[in-house]
């Protein structure tokens, strides 16, 4: 394998390129047989390859035991060992051991000898990720050897040259993800634009009634048939098409099943919709089906809200669901110990709170001003998705020019 030259120029002076396998030592871990429960009930940190994310590895989702380290072709690993995920979602994945540690066969340990330091190979196998994962091999388990790792060619410049890159590029790599962690802040920021607006311009609005108030009728929940993919039967939304308030027309199933012309499951342009069942972030969700895809089932995980639209506007009462009085009001209702999913009844949905004096003239007027401001926060999302673009280039653009020697 020969992805750099023999020689290669760092800041004007020449180093020899020389292949991995000749100045480090490498070993894989080893597999473990789930039967022999007694390999499992030690405390050695057991790390598997999907654990592996470019980082410093301090804790494990196993442990296994002593005699599994003796019977078994695992190895254990002192703290300050660098390794690389070998197969599966993270090929090429590198990490640090922060303790002691033992690796499953998926995973390589790396040796840097004396020529080479250990944080040096460390950067520049991570430089070397889209290359291994260009050549992996397989499908759904893409793999590399460590014959792979071993004849990757490397530059080898004096100790005190590795230093100096090494110390350059944590430099530009701490304002990376510092610009990262701002950009995740904003994104925080940005969610909380449409609830901030609906509190600030409904700050002296009473909230004297409940969703009952303003409803024909009870909430109606949908129906979940087996779904099996055939896209000659017939659509139904998926959980996630109402998730973050916006409907997603593309989240949807197949079905084949029998259905009911007459059945109350079908959608109609223009429905309200909220999730009945979900994480307790994003239970209570809901969103206006646009019509399409047409026909189209709801499913049981979801309610049907029928508005009285002589009293209120259905848009504002759907911008009403997303404010933080019935965001709190849903999160202290809804029932589950799982917190991955917790249930909303027909009975806690109608006693929502809502601010039933509110004409429909001012309601309409506070959905202009949201949808407004929805506007502007879409526009700061595509700036974001921009920038996440380019923060995302950044650290493979620095690591290219600190290994062709322009750092």
């Amino acid at each position: 394998m020969t992805v750099l030259s023999e020689r290669y120029m760092i800041d004007g002076s020449c180093y020899p390129v020389k292949m991995l396998g000749d100045l480090c030592k490498t070993t894989s871990g080893g597999t473990l047989s789930r039967g022999q429960a007694e390999f499992f009930t030690g405390n050695i940190p057991w790390i598997k390859s999907g654990e592996l994310n470019d980082s410093l590895v301090s804790s494990a989702e196993e442990c296994i035991s002593d005699a599994a380290v003796r019977e078994s072709s695992t190895k254990a690993l002192p703290a300050g060992t660098l390794i690389v995920a070998l197969y599966g979602a993270t090929v090429g994945k590198t990490g640090v051991l922060a303790m002691n540690a033992a690796t499953n066969q998926a995973i390589c340990a790396v040796f840097p000898g004396e020529l080479l330091t250990r944080d040096y190979v460390w950067w520049f196998l991570r430089y070397m990720r889209p290359f291994y994962l260009q050549v992996s091999k397989g499908g759904a388990q893409p793999n590399i050897s460590q014959k792979v790792i071993r004849d990757t060619l490397i530059p080898v410049p004096p100790l005190s040259d590795q230093h100096r890159i090494v110390a350059r590029v944590e430099e530009l790599a701490a304002r990376i993800e510092q610009a990262r962690g701002l950009r995740r802040l904003a994104i925080t920021d940005v969610g909380a634009v449409v609830p901030r607006a609906l509190a600030q311009v409904l700050e002296n609005v009473p909230v004297d009634g409940h969703l009952a108030d303003i409803l024909i009728g009870k909430p109606k929940n949908g129906w979940s048939p087996r779904c099996d993919g055939r896209q000659t039967g017939v659509p139904v939304l998926s959980l996630s098409a109402v998730t973050g308030f916006e409907y997603r027309e593309d989240a949807y199933k197949w079905t084949s099943e029998p259905t009911v012309q007459s059945a109350d499951y079908w959608l109609r342009e223009g429905d309200l919709l909220i999730t009945r069942s979900n994480t307790s972030e994003l239970v209570g969700h809901a969103a206006i089906y646009n019509g399409f895809p047409s026909p189209c089932i709801y499913p049981d995980l979801m309610m049907r809200l029928a508005i009285d639209e002589s009293r209120v506007s259905k848009s504002f009462v759907h911008k009403w669901l997303r404010s933080e009085i019935v965001r709190e009001y849903i999160r202290r209702n809804a029932t589950g110990s799982n917190p991955s999913m917790k249930k909303i009844s027909q009975e806690i949905v109608t006693q929502i709170p809502f601010p039933t004096r509110l004409s429909l003239s001012e309601q309409q007027n506070v959905v202009k001003y949201i949808e407004c401001v929805q506007v502007k926060a879409e526009s700061l999302k595509r700036l974001q998705a921009e920038n996440a673009a380019e923060l995302g280039v950044l650290l493979p653009t620095v690591l290219g020019r600190a290994f062709r020697g322009e750092l």
